[in-house]
């Protein structure tokens, strides 16, 4: 697709549609803006509690499609904190945060008995900064719905969020 996107004859009119076809599969991957909506961009509180919606998406030429997105609406003890869809890319990014955390696990293992609780709780807290930040629920939303779904506990002191 990409290829006959960029070897397209701009001269030929008829084949245009193939650099169109791959701009709206792009676009695709990462939803427009005007899908993830941030309420607050401030949280003192986690865990942050979730519920999960559905809509439709709209069409290239605005109207409402037949497809549907799951949506993600996250709270705090102060109120709502955005709200997310899930996409191709909150996927990816939930497999890509799923491989650091193994890479992570595997140098910790290696650890000298000094450093490894250090580090551990060093990467423990960069995990829940980056998990728990509202500017960047539209990447986290999958990776909360996994931890929910595994019913995962990110340290002894942050369990999974609740269902409200």
């Amino acid at each position: 697709m990409m290829h006959d996107a960029y070897t397209v004859d701009p001269s030929k009119e008829r084949e245009l549609y193939r650099a169109k076809s791959f701009y709206d599969h792009l676009r695709q991957i990462k939803l427009p803006n005007y899908y993830t909506v941030e309420y607050r961009k401030d949280s003192e509180s986690i865990p942050w509690s979730y519920i999960y919606t559905f809509g439709q998406l709209f069409a290239a030429d605005g109207s409402l499609s037949k497809k549907r997105v799951m949506f993600t609406r996250f709270r705090d003890s102060k109120g709502i904190l955005s709200r997310s869809p899930t996409s191709t890319l909150s996927i990816l990014e939930a497999s890509a945060m799923a491989q650091e955390m193994q890479h992570q696990d595997a140098l910790l293992k290696k650890a000298d008995l000094v450093s490894k609780p250090i580090e551990t709780k060093l990467f423990e807290k960069r995990t829940s900064d980056l998990i728990y930040n509202p500017a960047l629920t539209e990447y986290s939303s999958c990776v909360h719905l996994t931890l929910t779904l595994l019913d995962f506990q990110m340290s002894q002191n942050h369990t999974s969020a609740a269902h409200h």
